[in-house]
């Protein structure tokens, strides 16, 4: 893939459609059918929140699979970002078959040392294996929203 299109990635998982709920939870989608590279429709709702955890629920009609997991992954980031949290783990994932993925994911402020007891996986559908703890400023260089210069 040549820096034209990953620029043009970049700039569409930055720009597409990023929208807040209205209960406060975060929802992001992409209905892109024109322009470089593949088609993209994709959605990924925060569907609920604790104090630990959120389920989201990602619905994929179509699209290119790297796109596709950005996407997931910006949006999982916004929902940090919402929290107040630095880490987030993938705890769960089931699939429907219909096009509907449904995620368990854990959020903290600090680094967890024992993820299974924090976030209580114990009997957890769809468990993820070995979950890693991701630290969000690893993504704040392609992420994270900048004030753009006065006067430009």
């Amino acid at each position: 893939m040549n820096k034209l299109k990953i620029f043009i990635l970049a700039l569409s998982l930055g720009m597409a459609g990023l929208a807040g709920a209205a209960n406060g939870l975060v929802l992001n989608e992409i209905h892109q059918t024109e322009g470089p590279g593949k088609p993209l429709n994709l959605r990924v709702e925060e569907v609920s929140r604790n104090a630990k955890t959120s389920a989201v629920d990602i619905t994929f009609v179509f699209g290119a699979s790297v796109a596709s997991s950005m996407f997931i992954m910006r949006t999982i980031y916004d929902i940090a970002q919402a929290r107040g949290d630095r880490y987030f783990v993938k705890l769960s994932e089931r699939s429907d078959g219909n096009g509907q993925t449904h995620m368990q994911v854990g959020f903290s402020k600090e680094k967890v040392v024992n993820i299974d007891d924090y976030y209580q996986t114990a009997g957890m559908e769809g468990l993820a294996r070995n979950p890693e703890q991701l630290d969000t400023s690893m993504f704040d260089l392609i992420f994270k929203k900048r004030p753009t210069e006065a006067g430009k």
